[in-house]
């Protein structure tokens, strides 16, 4: 067979299995990095927003966990108003630059 003839049927063949195959199929390993945009975040136990119900915001509170009793105070954050730990890394620190 000519040379030509080879690639034309390689070329058609090729150009026949991309119109077979559906869009959707994973041919492949997803690409590093491709995760979901979103990912889902452990919520507070029910026990965190129960320590805070006749607290003041940013009163103290502690509850009870399986690892042992947790000490915090009590914030609103995105899931309510809740015991937050003392060492949750979004509460500011005695040293930080940032504290009034």
């Amino acid at each position: 067979m000519p040379y030509k003839t080879i690639l034309m049927l390689l070329s058609l063949l090729g150009f026949s299995l991309l119109t077979v195959i559906p869009n959707n199929t994973v041919l492949a390993q997803q690409e590093p990095g491709n995760f979901p945009k979103h990912r889902s975040r452990p919520h507070p136990p029910k026990e965190a927003f129960d320590a805070c119900i006749d607290v003041d915001a940013g009163g103290n509170c502690s509850f009870e966990t399986p690892h042992g009793i947790l000490s915090g105070i009590c914030l609103t954050k995105h899931d309510g108003f809740i015991c937050v730990p003392d060492n949750h890394p979004s509460l500011p620190r005695p040293n930080d630059e940032n504290t009034l």
